[in-house]
């Protein structure tokens, strides 16, 4: 591959927030980028469509979602822009390919806990996940790469989290407000001035499904718009809307995206959840609050 190849850096991103940020990062840092989103949900294709809508940034572009990792792609750049650097494929591309830097982008509260696993001896792992003993061993290994990195001052987190706190003073951090999100928004949002966030916790497994479905109830209202989380189970959430005079969100977007332009003032409930941390920088603009209840298991 030619220099010119070589120095467009590659992003390789496994979640409609990893995409987002993705565009964020090459808006902020005027950087062209070439994005290869995972096929890993219809989320990804409706994120990749209205990003294309809105207009991506000079120099970027987005691929179709694919199920194959870039590992060409990968190998050919010198700079990887990475979403989930604890999925097993980038620990496997991390000891293979050794890339000249890496930027680490939005994974939700995830983020915080990578953070936290560079800074210190923490295993190299998802909180609560029993790994085999390749995963682990790729993760000590991918773990003495980015630290490498970090050492020459070629690792960077760009986080709309506080990673700098979690990091120390061994990750170089640069914040993601969100600012080409919100330039591009005018019109694009609902105009509800409540909004119910769905969540994962019941899928997950941190609350029953039951008690999920009775906190929907109760705070459903009509006019209220209901957000989905991408990984509930969307029958099931359409028919809660339905049952309870709720408007249902079918934009098949992450909520920044499907929320992003609100006009407020708006009223934001939900369960405890990353997406508020990024909620409160992409409605800068408006007026909001935040309603979020704790559910017993």
């Amino acid at each position: 591959m030619n220099d010119a190849r070589r120095s467009i850096p590659v992003a390789w991103v496994e979640s409609p927030l990893q995409l987002l940020s993705a565009v964020e990062w090459a808006a902020a840092s005027g950087s062209p980028l070439r994005i290869v989103p995972r096929a890993t949900h219809r989320q990804m294709t409706a994120t990749r469509g209205e990003l294309l809508r809105r207009g991506l940034p000079a120099g970027v572009t987005i691929d179709p979602p694919t199920r194959l990792v870039p590992a060409g792609l990968l190998l050919d750049s010198e700079h990887w822009v990475l979403g989930d650097a604890f999925s097993g494929v980038v620990r496997a591309a991390l000891t293979t390919g050794f890339p000249d830097r890496v930027t680490l982008l939005d994974d939700g509260r995830m983020s915080l806990h990578l953070a936290q696993v560079l800074a210190s001896s923490t295993p190299y792992s998802r909180p609560g996940h029993t790994e085999s003993t390749l995963h682990a061993v790729l993760g000590s290994a991918a773990r003495r790469v980015l630290l490498r990195l970090a050492r020459r001052g070629d690792l960077a987190f760009f986080s709309a989290f506080p990673v700098a706190d979690a990091a120390g003073d061994r990750v170089r951090a640069e914040g993601n407000a969100f600012e080409w999100l919100r330039s591009t928004a005018a019109g694009a949002a609902p105009s509800h001035p409540r909004v119910l966030l769905g969540s994962a916790a019941a899928v997950d497994g941190r609350i029953g499904e039951g008690e999920y479905e009775k906190w929907v109830r109760r705070h459903a209202r009509p006019g209220t718009l209901f957000v989905p989380h991408r990984r509930e189970d969307q029958e099931r959430a359409a028919a809660l809307a339905q049952e309870t005079g709720m408007d249902l969100d079918r934009s098949d977007l992450p909520v920044e995206l499907a929320l992003s332009g609100h006009p407020g003032p708006v009223e934001i409930v939900s369960l405890p959840s990353s997406a508020l941390t990024t909620l409160e920088l992409v409605l800068a603009d408006a007026r909001r609050r935040f309603i979020v209840e704790e559910v017993a298991r």
